[in-house]
């Protein structure tokens, strides 16, 4: 493998796209693109290389147990976010716009049409989203748009 006569290093960190640069757009697409997205929670072109071929390197160089493949038997959504919406089904609102978002008394209040109070958000939202509501958040109040 190449990257393992390189050590797994790059000489200077650049978008993890790169690494990829010369192989067929297929096989970015169906094999690099989601291990990345998986492993680094971002897409290559965001990613950075260097930290994209550490975890490969974690994974596809290490020791057993460590690089064990698991698949898994049934569909991974019913053992996580479909049982803790069934859980939380009197208490969960899916797919609701809120247009801004504002810690008031120790609780949370989403500007909405319902305008609620609640203990406890969850940002459904892209990462850089995400991050800009939190950082406003700190400031008291921020406003999440109104998509």
């Amino acid at each position: 493998m190449h990257w393992r006569r390189r050590r797994w290093r790059v000489s200077e960190d650049l978008a993890a796209a790169a690494l990829f640069a010369s192989q067929r757009r297929v096989l970015v697409d169906r094999l690099w693109a989601p291990l990345c997205l998986a492993g680094l929670n971002v897409r290559l072109p965001e990613a950075s290389a260097q930290i994209l071929l550490n975890v490969l390197r974690e994974v596809l160089d290490a020791e057993s147990p460590t690089s064990d493949l698991l698949l898994p038997r049934s569909d991974l959504s019913r053992l996580l976010p479909d049982a803790a919406a069934a859980l939380l089904a009197h208490r969960l609102r899916l797919r609701a716009a809120v247009r801004s978002l504002a810690r008031h008394a120790g609780r949370w209040r989403l500007g909405s049409r319902a305008g609620v109070e609640c203990d406890a958000v969850v940002l459904a939202l892209p990462p850089d989203r995400a991050a800009a509501v939190a950082v406003r958040g700190a400031a008291g109040r921020c406003d999440a748009g109104t998509d």
